[in-house]
């Protein structure tokens, strides 16, 4: 629970510089087996801050599902003529396949190839590591979605907006 606090106060900080620069915000949530958009592209800060307040820690991690909602909302944003950033905050163990089935290994795998197909190299992504320890096979998860890595208990509200800023330049 302190990590998820931890999480949900260095995104908060960044989405106060998001509407101070004007920048568009969007979350995706997980719950249950799916992981849906529960704020669209927004400029919005207060809607913003009541869906990550809303957010609750714990169950099952459809993070293959995520990588998909993230893929098609990031396109989406692209066709629209917008420069979109991904930012993932995640202990990198997801346990639900696409299909909906608790399989932890093909779970992985799937975000692995999906990241590698999809995400890697087609827009600038950060992904904060919010688990205890390191893990490498979180980081190899990283490396596949092109993203660049951070150890989230190392990082503060700061260091996070500070890393995802230099992600995605100063446009």
């Amino acid at each position: 629970m302190h990590r998820m606090a931890e999480a949900k106060g260095a995104v908060e900080r960044r989405l106060s510089q998001c509407y101070s620069r004007r920048d568009m915000v969007s979350l995706i949530a997980f719950a249950g087996d799916q992981a849906s958009v529960v704020l669209p592209p927004s400029r919005s800060l207060v809607r913003a801050r009541r869906q990550i307040s809303d957010l609750a820690g714990g169950g099952a991690t459809p993070l293959a599902h995520a990588v998909v909602e993230a893929f098609k909302l990031a396109r989406a944003e692209q066709d629209r003529g917008r420069t979109p950033c991904l930012v993932f905050l995640t202990d990198g163990r997801g346990n639900i396949a696409l299909d909906g089935v608790a399989d932890r290994s093909r779970s992985s795998e799937q975000v692995s190839q999906l990241g590698r197909t999809l995400i890697k190299g087609q827009f600038p992504a950060v992904f904060f590591d919010t688990s205890r320890r390191p893990d490498p096979r979180t980081r190899r998860l990283s490396d596949d979605l092109g993203a660049q890595y951070q150890f989230l208990p190392n990082a503060d509200g700061d260091t996070v907006s500070k890393v995802v800023r230099h992600r995605i330049g100063s446009r």
